[in-house]
C-alpha cells in the first residue's frame, strides 16, 4: 500500500506517516492503540498508547535507507525510564529508543536485527530539547551509519554491517513487545530508500528542503528570450533580476533560440552578465546547468569546452577537456578533475543533462542526472565575487560549448542529495 501523504519522487519514500488525523492514518494502514489524540502529531501518555502500521514489502530487501523523526519528548534525556520511538516486529527487527538510568541513558540504535551502536548522554545530551520539537535523522547504506540529532551529528561512519530484511509492522512509541512506550508527542515519521547527508538534514532541519528556487540567486529557465538586435537577452526569474545577453547582446555570438534553451553552435556562441556581483560571494555555493552535448565523453574537437565560467581571478566553472575529463573550479580553486570513467556511464550525448555542483570549502559534491561522480571533495575554497559570469564559453569568451543548454541557476546554500535529485527530475531527467 502506498502513504497516502503526498511525496516528491526525489525523496523516495518507503513510509509516511504524519499523523494529520484518525480517519487519515487509517488509511494509511495504521492502527491507533488506547485511543491517541492524534491532529498533527499523535500524543502518546506514555503508558498505554502507541500506534502500529502494516509496512510489508516496504524495507524488503533494502539496506540503503533513511529515517527521519519529528517529536517532543515530555521527558528528559536523563529520565529514569526506557522510551521507544519506533520499532518493527522481532523477527526482523529494527529499533531506536532512550534507555533508563540503569543503561546509562543511552540512544539505541539497531537495523536489520543487528545492533548498529550506541549513543551516549555525553554526546547527544546537549541537543535534547524536552517539551520541545526535535528531529532525529538515521541514515545508512548496509555498511556505515549516521545519526543526527537536532541538525548535530551524534553518530558518524559507523562501520557495522547489516542485512536487509522485510518487517511486517511498524511500531511507534512502543517496542515490539509492546512496553517501554514512548511519552509525548510523534509528529512524524519517514523512511526513505536513499541516504541523506549533512546538507539534507541541515534542509529539513530549517524546513526549507524544497524552496530552493524562491532562494535563488539566480535563475534562467530559458523559456524566454527577447531578440531585438540591440537587446537581446534571456531573463532571470529570480528576484534579483539578471538578465543575460544573448552573446554580446547586440548581434554577436548569439545562439539560436529553442524555447526552452539556447543551441550553441560550438564556435562563436555564449551568453553573458557583467554585473553578476554577489550572485557568487557566499561561503556555501550550488551550481546547477542542464544541457544537451553534441559530443561524446571523449570528443569535443579535441580542446577544452566550457560549460559556465566567470571573471579571470574570480573563477566558477567546469569544462570538458580535450582528453575527456571534467575540471571543476570554485572560489577560483581547483576543486577535482573529474576522469572519464567515472561520469561517462552517466553521460548522455544528444540527451539532457543535469550537472549539480553543490559546495562549501572542504566539502563538495557533485551530480550527473542524479549520479554522485563527486563525493565530498576536501579541497579548502574562498568565497569570490566575479562581475561576470559566461555561459557556454570560457571568460575569455572562448573554448566554446557544443549543443543546447536549457538552464543555468545559482544558490547561496549547499545542496543536499534531495534537493540535487528533485531538480535534477525537474529538469526532465529521472534520477
Amino acid at each position: 500500500m502506498q502513504t497516502v501523504y503526498p511525496s516528491r519522487a526525489a525523496e523516495r519514500v518507503l513510509f509516511r506517516e504524519l499523523f494529520r488525523d484518525v480517519a487519515t492514518v487509517q488509511r494509511n494502514s495504521g492502527t491507533l492503540t488506547g485511543a491517541p489524540a492524534v491532529r498533527d502529531g499523535v500524543t502518546l501518555d506514555g503508558s498505554s498508547q502507541y500506534t502500529t502500521h502494516d509496512i510489508t514489502g516496504k524495507m524488503d530487501g533494502r539496506t540503503t535507507m533513511s529515517i527521519v523523526l519529528e517529536f517532543t519528548p515530555d521527558f528528559a534525556y536523563d529520565e529514569n525510564a526506557t522510551r521507544f520511538l519506533f520499532d518493527t516486529d522481532a523477527s526482523n527487527r529494527s529499533y531506536f529508543y532512550k534507555a533508563n538510568n540503569a543503561g546509562s541513558n543511552i540512544l539505541s540504535l539497531q537495523l536489520g536485527g543487528t545492533l548498529i551502536g550506541n549513543v551516549g548522554q555525553g554526546t547527544y545530551s546537549a541537543y535534547w530539547q524536552q517539551n520541545q520539537r526535535n528531529v532525529v535523522v538515521i541514515s545508512s547504506n548496509g555498511s556505515s551509519t549516521d545519526i543526527w540529532l537536532n541538525g548535530t551529528q551524534i553518530m558518524t561512519a559507523d562501520p557495522t554491517a547489516w542485512t536487509a530484511k522485510n518487517p511486517v509492522d511498524w511500531f511507534t512509541g512502543t517496542n515490539a513487545s509492546l512496553s517501554s512506550k514512548f511519552d509525548g508527542e510523534i509528529c512524524s515519521v519517514t523512511v526513505h530508500g536513499c541516504t541523506l547527508n549533512q546538507a539534507d538534514v541541515d534542509a529539513i532541519q530549517a524546513g526549507t528542503l524544497f524552496d530552493y528556487e524562491q532562494r535563488a540567486k539566480l535563475w534562467l529557465d530559458m523559456a524566454e528570450a527577447i531578440i531585438d538586435g540591440a537587446n537581446d537577452r534571456t531573463l532571470d526569474k529570480s528576484r534579483h533580476g539578471r538578465h543575460f545577453a544573448l552573446g554580446d547582446g547586440v548581434g554577436t555570438g548569439t545562439p539560436d533560440f529553442k524555447n526552452p534553451g539556447f543551441d550553441f553552435n560550438g564556435t562563436t556562441d555564449y551568453l553573458t552578465n557583467t554585473a553578476s556581483d554577489g550572485t557568487y560571494n557566499n561561503d556555501a555555493q550550488t551550481i546547477v546547468i542542464a544541457c544537451s552535448p553534441d559530443f561524446e565523453p571523449g570528443g569535443g574537437g579535441g580542446g577544452a569546452r566550457y560549460l559556465f565560467d566567470s571573471s579571470s581571478g574570480a573563477r566558477y566553472f567546469i569544462s570538458h577537456e580535450g582528453g575527456g575529463t571534467l575540471l571543476l573550479y570554485m572560489g577560483n580553486t581547483q576543486i577535482a578533475i573529474i576522469a572519464q570513467a567515472t561520469y561517462e556511464p552517466h553521460w548522455r550525448t544528444d540527451g539532457r543533462n543535469v550537472l549539480v555542483i553543490s559546495s562549501e570549502s572542504g566539502d563538495t559534491d557533485v551530480w550527473l542526472n542524479g549520479h554522485q561522480i563527486l563525493t565530498a571533495n576536501a579541497t579548502v575554497w574562498a568565497k569570490q565575487d566575479p562581475a561576470a559570469i559566461y555561459i557556454g564559453s570560457r571568460f575569455s569568451v572562448a573554448n566554446y560549448f557544443d549543443g543546447e543548454i536549457h538552464h543555468f541557476s545559482a544558490y547561496p546554500f549547499k545542496f543536499g542529495q534531495l534537493q540535487a535529485r528533485d531538480l535534477t527530475q525537474r529538469l526532465g531527467v529521472n534520477a
